[in-house]
């Protein structure tokens, strides 16, 4: 690389060497070697994990961070995390007082939250693999998230799904505010809904695994339905199944819906049903 000297400047400026200065001091701050990483005009590349986890003295990090490995903050004092943020691996802000998260903030890993100060997510978010936001007080995610594991929205203060949601793992609902889904949600894997004030599902939904209905105000399935794995209706109000259902595996349900009992015995699920 060619540097070249702008006139009427400090040479150690113009060469760069008070930015590059700040990212060294801050690394050895760390006790953290200088061939750890390397500095670029505008990245600084960090070649492995980087753990960081529990060390009370990180309350931010420097622009451009590109971590090839996975990068540990839990029960750190960060707040905000810099732009251009890229983490090839996991990321893990449990138990830090993060409240928000930088636009267009890639992660190749998963993303763990939980135990966080997060109320929202930003435009442009990705997550390949898991996306953990478990007993955090957010309240909304943005349109058109896609998420490439599983979704995590146990004991939140969510009470409804963007338009266009997709999960390819499981997506747990478990004991939020949820009272339905959104039309074209996607969920490749299990879905859970137990303990949550569901009372309709939107038609034509299509769950890749498992689909717990159990406990939940719901009285009856839409036309269309698919479940790649097992269907629990224990503890439910449903009294009949819809023409057009498809499930994959077994139907549970609980020996006093007699007449869901009835009506399944003697319809095309019986090989399916089991009885808790």
């Amino acid at each position: 690389m060619v540097y070249e000297f702008v006139r009427n400047r400090n040479p150690k400026e113009s060469l760069g060497l008070g930015r590059v200065g700040s990212i060294r001091k801050f690394f050895r701050s760390l006790g953290i070697s200088d061939n750890k990483y390397e500095i670029t005009e505008t990245e600084i590349i960090y070649n492995q994990d980087l753990n960081l986890g529990g060390n009370y003295n990180i309350t931010k990090l420097p622009e451009g961070l590109i971590i090839k490995g996975t990068l540990y903050l839990g029960g750190t004092f960060i707040t905000e995390l810099p732009k251009g943020l890229n983490v090839k691996g996991n990321l893990y802000l449990s138990k830090t007082p993060i409240t928000k998260l930088p636009e267009g903030l890639s992660i190749g890993g998963n993303l763990d939250l939980t135990r966080t100060l997060i109320t929202e997510l930003p435009e442009g978010l990705w997550v390949g693999g898991v996306l953990n936001l478990s007993n955090t007080p957010i309240t909304k995610l943005p349109e058109g998230l896609s998420i490439g594991g599983n979704l995590n929205l146990t004991r939140t203060l969510i009470t409804k799904l963007p338009e266009g949601l997709s999960v390819e793992g499981y997506l747990d609902l478990e004991r939020t505010l949820i009272t339905k889904l959104p039309e074209g949600l996607r969920v490749g894997g299990y879905l859970e809904l137990r303990g949550t004030s569901i009372t309709e599902l939107p038609e034509g939904l299509s769950v890749g695994g498992s689909l717990d209905l159990g406990g939940t105000s719901i009285t009856e399935l839409p036309e269309g339905l698919s479940v790649g794995g097992f269907l629990d209706l224990s503890a439910t109000n449903i009294t009949k199944l819809p023409e057009r259902l498809c499930v994959g595996a077994t139907i549970y349900i609980n020996d006093f819906q007699t007449q869901l009992k009835s009506y399944i015995a003697s319809s095309k699920f019986a090989d399916k049903l089991r009885i808790y």
